[in-house]
C-alpha cells in the first residue's frame, strides 16, 4: 500500500486547508467536482454529532483530512474499508474499519467509496482524485463557515 511522506502530507493539508479557507470566505463553488465527489465517496453523517459531542466538528475535520491523504495515494485504506466516528458507551472514536459487522456501536459519521470504486480492478483517474478531494476540502469549508458565522 502506498504511503505518502510526512512532509508530502503536510504540503497536501496545507494546500487543502487553504482551499477551504478560501471557499468558506467567498460565494463560489464548483458544483460538478462537487456532484462528482458525491458519485465517488459515500457519506453518513449524523447531523447531531455537535450537539452531542464536544469535540464531534473537530473530529470530522481529522476524518476529512484522513480521507484527502488517502485519496492523494490512490485511495489505498478505502477502497478496503471506510473512515469513521463512532459513537460507543456516550464517547465518540476514530476509527478506520474494514468490516462493518465488527463494529460496536453506530456510525456518526462515515465516509467510504462508493461500490464501483472499490472493485480492486478500479484504478483513478486524477479527475477522479481531484473531484473526491474537492468534495471533501468543500466539506471542510463548511465547517470554517459555520464557525465564523458562530464567531461573528
Amino acid at each position: 500500500m502506498k504511503k505518502l511522506s510526512s512532509g508530502t502530507e503536510k504540503e497536501i493539508l496545507q494546500a487543502a486547508s487553504r482551499l477551504a479557507e478560501i471557499l468558506s470566505l467567498e460565494d463560489f463553488k464548483n458544483q460538478d467536482l462537487i456532484d462528482a465527489g458525491k458519485d465517488i465517496l459515500h457519506i453518513v453523517d449524523d447531523p447531531t454529532i455537535q450537539l452531542r459531542f464536544k469535540n464531534g466538528r473537530e473530529q470530522k475535520i481529522e476524518i476529512i483530512r484522513d480521507t484527502i491523504i488517502d485519496l492523494s495515494a490512490g485511495a489505498p485504506w478505502l477502497k478496503k474499508g471506510r473512515f469513521g466516528l463512532v459513537s460507543q458507551n456516550n464517547q465518540i472514536k476514530k476509527i478506520y474499519l474494514l468490516d462493518e459487522n465488527q463494529m460496536k456501536g453506530y456510525f456518526l459519521f462515515k465516509v467510504e467509496l462508493a461500490k464501483l470504486f472499490k472493485e480492486p480492478e478500479h484504478r483513478f483517474s486524477q479527475d477522479e482524485i481531484n473531484a473526491a478531494s474537492y468534495y471533501m476540502i468543500y466539506l471542510w469549508s463548511q465547517f470554517i463557515r459555520e464557525l465564523a458565522k458562530r464567531a461573528g
